[in-house]
């Protein structure tokens, strides 16, 4: 019987993560600056204070330098709210459908 409670539990604890998105979300269109370097890639939606973390699919926003802004516009889904990424440094995780458009492309490097 504990064995069955305890299983029910683990359950539990592990399914409550697959409720933080939502099946039914649709994808929207974002635009902002995209920063990457070599521990980060980033997108911060205009008119907002939040960044999203981004891991794929934006390989054409990046000069070859390895360290930069974009200006892009894209499609997916922003994640909920939370820490995300190194250090807790992004406040949504971003599941990119496409890269729409880049532009004002540049090299920042502290």
């Amino acid at each position: 019987m504990a064995f069955t409670r305890v299983l029910g539990l683990a359950i539990t604890v592990l399914c409550t993560g697959c409720a933080a998105m939502p099946l039914t979300s649709k994808p929207k269109v974002y635009e902002g600056v995209y920063f990457y370097n070599f521990e980060n890639a980033k997108f911060q939606p205009t008119g907002s204070d939040e960044w999203w973390c981004i891991n794929q699919g934006m390989r054409r926003a990046e000069l070859d330098d390895g360290w930069g802004t974009s200006h892009v516009v894209i499609e997916g889904i922003a994640g909920p709210k939370g820490h995300y990424g190194g250090l807790g440094g992004c406040d949504r995780v971003f599941a990119l459908n496409r890269l729409i458009k880049v532009s004002d492309m540049r090299v920042t490097r502290p």
